[in-house]
């Protein structure tokens, strides 16, 4: 008989902080650790829902911030056991989490010297100090189709992982633990998207799945769809002498992006004008990308190997590495884009960008996926028509644009489409989502699966299977 508990500690409700207990009453494996993204969240994420010292492992599901980020946090408050993910998602979690350390020391010094309310209240959760005890405990397993069989994690508790298709290096988790057998998506990809695999099928008999419901309730178009909307976008803000500002996620869209101009840049449908990736990270992850290029679709390597040419590197493409190249971004006159991190403009270079162009109506300010509550970007999307930065009010005049259709997330049939072919499926928890697109895509998949049991579940709850 079953004997296994799932708490829900995170991203229940909301789209950040992703971190799910399971406990047998032997050993208590969590997957993900993620940090809550938006602001007035930091100050408050090192009171973690669960005891460091009681968790035995950690399976990551890939290496966004909001699924990683509170590792540090969960080490230095006297976690012993392993990390467990993908080779890839290792080496890019080093990075993220050393640029999420720098950035929080960046912001509290700055805090600190402009004497902002509550500065002295400002302290990092951690520091590039506390990443080394991090990686120390990582260890890597390949995917399932790779290396067929389990992975033992702990004793009686057994781990494979599947291509999700999110990110590079991103994996559904499959666990066989307390007597059952139990599926983990993270954050699961897009079928037919660029430069990724698509996600892989379950070969198990899944009981219970936790299953992302970021688009539960919203189709999106195929992926070829957005082309369009992009040269549309860039040629007219290009003809108005404008700068296109795309905030992006240092880590995955700005590969995928880059990789899409190229193709419409090489068959002469996107105007070749100058593009600058701003981001030392996004510098630092390309590298960790090409590295991995095993990862890609297949057809990637294969079209671009035959041309002889690398998919994130072309003529027109330049990459920053200085705070000098990106200040003089500021005074480099237009058509230009300027690709930078943070994805949700919730922090990094994007956010001078930001300050030194929202106001000009020339230019335009493109997002290229979902903008959490309580992030700059969400406002923005709203359509905000003034905001708040760096201490001063800055008027929105900029055309804001969206290109929602480069999710690296599934949609809601995408995420039916993806569950419905697991074998065995009897409760499907959903996660990853707000309120309203989880409980949408709860009362779809009851629609299509009435022998289901289907949840929504609360931050803090706790279920039995």
């Amino acid at each position: 008989m079953s004997n296994l508990t799932i708490t829900f500690c995170g991203a229940d409700g909301a789209v950040t902080g992703s971190k799910h207990l399971l406990d047998d009453g032997q050993h208590k494996l969590l997957l993900d650790c993620g940090l809550e993204q938006g602001r007035d969240q930091a100050p408050h994420q090192d009171q973690l829902p669960f005891n460091a010292q009681e968790i035995n492992a950690v399976v990551i599901s890939h290496a966004h911030l909001d699924h990683i980020g509170l590792l540090p946090v969960l080490v230095k408050q006297g976690f012993t056991g392993k990390i467990y993910s993908t080779d890839a998602t290792k080496d890019l979690s080093e990075q993220i989490l050393l640029d999420a350390a720098h950035l929080q020391e960046q912001d509290a010094a700055y805090a600190a010297k402009k004497k902002w309310e509550g500065w002295d209240q400002i302290h990092p959760l951690y520091t590039v100090d506390d990443i080394g005890p991090v990686m120390e405990k990582w260890q890597t397993i390949p995917y399932q189709f790779i290396q067929s069989g389990w992975t033992d994690v702990l004793p009686s508790v057994q781990v494979k992982l599947y291509d999700a298709g999110h990110i590079l290096g991103s994996a559904v988790t499959v666990v066989s633990m307390g007597g059952t057998t139990l599926a983990y998506t993270g954050d699961l990809g897009r079928y037919d998207a660029p430069l990724l695999r698509d996600p892989d099928p379950l070969a198990e008999t899944i009981e219970t799945l936790i299953m992302e419901s970021t688009y539960g309730n919203r189709l999106h178009h195929p992926v070829s769809a957005i082309n369009d909307q992009l040269i549309q976008v860039v040629k007219n803000t290009a003809i108005r002498g404008g700068k296109i500002i795309v905030p992006a996620f240092s880590l995955g869209r700005t590969q995928e992006f880059v990789y899409i101009i190229h193709k419409l840049t090489d068959e002469g449908l996107f105007p070749r004008i100058p593009i600058v990736v701003d981001s030392p990270l996004a510098s630092r992850i390309t590298a960790v990308f090409t590295k991995h290029q095993q990862d890609y679709d297949k057809a990637v390597g294969e079209d671009f190997s035959r041309k002889g040419e690398d998919p994130l590197i072309f003529s027109n493409l330049r990459y920053t590495q200085t705070v000098e190249e990106s200040k003089a971004l500021n005074t480099t006159p237009g058509p230009l884009i300027i690709i930078s991190a943070s994805g949700m403009a919730s922090g990094g270079r994007v956010m001078h960008h930001l300050a030194n162009n929202l106001a000009d109506p020339k230019n335009t300010i493109l997002f290229t996926g979902y903008q959490a509550v309580g992030t700059l970007g969400r406002s923005l999307v709203e359509g905000a028509k003034q905001v708040h930065m760096f201490g001063q009010k800055i008027a929105v005049r900029a055309e804001i644009s969206v290109l929602n259709d480069l999710s690296a997330h599934a949609d809601a049939l995408e995420l039916e489409r993806y569950s419905g072919a697991i074998n065995g499926l009897q409760r499907v928890f959903l996660v990853h989502g707000e309120q309203d697109r989880s409980e949408a895509l709860r009362d779809s998949l009851l629609m299509r699966h009435p022998q289901w049991k289907v949840i929504v579940p609360h931050v803090g709850e706790v279920e039995t299977i």
